[in-house]
């Protein structure tokens, strides 16, 4: 496991893959009487699709087979759930004729974001909910731009929960970037807020070089 966990802050995707089938064939029951762990999948499907070996749509098409092996429409996991709505978009722009792969993105962060209520999957959500307006028309349109503000509404809120003093510099910087996004989105200019003067001096010391040793 630490061999992939290497892998994984290299960024080296190919062989974060290679590890963690390997992990998974090790754990694999071979009567198949105890389910596989979820975190190995998991893991892996992110590793295979971030790989985009052989191609893009393959990888990810594998990555969406591997994830399906865990139930998501019946698992209260929204780990889960995030990377599956991430492959689902990831070929729908890989293929905006599927309208099928966007609208499953969307139901993966939508039930993703309302059992964590988490950020991450609300931007997500509230970013495909427009797209979709986007293309279609009439009350559908309607009904998801609408949507799409109240979740954005709901992000806000959640960011600007959120106790900055626990989380990582790399945490605020998602947490005040999404901030950011859902604010565009609403077509509000976002507020000079202490939420975000203390993100900017967090990233100012993060930035400034280190002493001469």
């Amino acid at each position: 496991m630490e061999e992939a966990t290497l892998a994984k802050e290299r960024e080296d995707w190919t062989r974060t893959r290679e590890v963690f089938g390997r992990v998974r064939q090790l754990m694999k029951d071979p009567e198949e009487r105890r389910p596989e762990d979820h975190y190995i999948i998991q893991q892996l499907a992110l590793a295979t699709y971030k790989s985009k070996q052989p191609d893009a749509t393959t990888a990810l098409r594998e990555a969406r087979d591997l994830l399906l092996t865990l139930d998501p429409d019946k698992t209260h996991d929204p780990e889960t759930l995030g990377l599956l709505g991430a492959v689902w978009k990831h070929l729908y722009e890989l293929d905006t004729v599927d309208r099928a792969s966007l609208d499953r993105a969307i139901a993966s962060y939508e039930h993703g974001f309302y059992l964590k209520k988490d950020y991450y999957n609300g931007i997500n959500l509230a970013y495909l909910l427009n797209l979709r307006a986007s293309i279609s028309s009439g009350d559908e349109a309607v009904a998801d731009d609408v949507l799409a503000r109240r979740v954005r509404r709901k992000v806000v809120s959640i960011c600007e929960s959120i106790d900055l003093t626990k989380v990582s510099p790399a945490d605020q910087y998602w947490i005040a970037a999404t901030l950011e996004e859902a604010y565009f989105g609403l077509g509000e200019t976002t507020p000079q807020s202490s939420f975000l003067s203390f993100c900017s001096q967090e990233w100012a010391v993060a930035r400034s070089p280190l002493p001469d040793s």
